[in-house]
């Protein structure tokens, strides 16, 4: 392994580390995905009940943010595997680029057609925010005093952002826990803050 290390070109033990380092992060981001770890901006697995009636322009705005973000992992970790691979293969640094950018640029766009159309395939029709009556959530915006915020909790089996206000008109701080209570104006919800995590 040394010896073949210390084979190397420096610019082939570069492409190397990178491959290593992307490839850990896209298999870490991977894993947290199937196990529902991805924190709350990152959330390509949430879907807002405005966005399945038409969303907004800061909505659509932030899931783009996020798409190129897993697509230029993609990209990278794909770019410095086939770079790596082909300068230890003998091919020229303008080939083993060249190739590793082809392998990248089409990893990124794989990446991007599978977070554009696997949403669509899991959440069809329009969710019911009825159903979100009684679960627990908790504040992913801040719901000021008689004003509106925001929370993550469930709609129809599916982990979603909803527009909520608090049931006593009192201000929520975002991260504190909640329980949804009712359902006012269509798609928005009243809450109410469980008891002692009020912050």
């Amino acid at each position: 392994m040394h010896a073949w290390w210390g084979g190397l070109s420096a610019l082939n033990r570069g492409f190397f580390c990178a491959a290593v380092f992307f490839g850990v992060l896209s298999v870490w981001q991977l894993l947290a995905t199937l196990m529902g770890l991805d924190s709350d901006d990152v959330t390509d697995g949430d879907v807002t009940v405005d966005d399945v009636a038409g969303g907004d322009a800061a909505e659509t705005m932030g899931a783009f943010k996020l798409l190129s973000i897993r697509s230029v992992i993609a990209f990278f970790t794909l770019f410095s595997w086939g770079g790596a691979l082909y300068l230890a293969d003998g091919r020229s640094v303008r080939a083993a680029i060249g190739l590793g950018a082809l392998w990248g640029a089409a990893g990124m766009v794989v990446v991007a057609l599978l977070l554009y159309v696997l949403p669509k395939l899991a959440h069809t029709g329009t969710l019911d925010i009825a159903t979100a009556v009684g679960a627990a959530g908790s504040v992913y915006i801040d719901i000021p005093e008689g004003g509106e915020g925001e929370i993550r909790t469930e709609v129809g089996g599916v982990m979603s952002h909803v527009k909520a206000r608090a049931s006593d008109g009192q201000a929520i701080k975002a991260g504190t826990a909640v329980v949804v209570e009712r359902v006012v104006f269509g798609n928005r919800v009243e809450v109410r803050a469980v008891e002692g995590t009020r912050g």
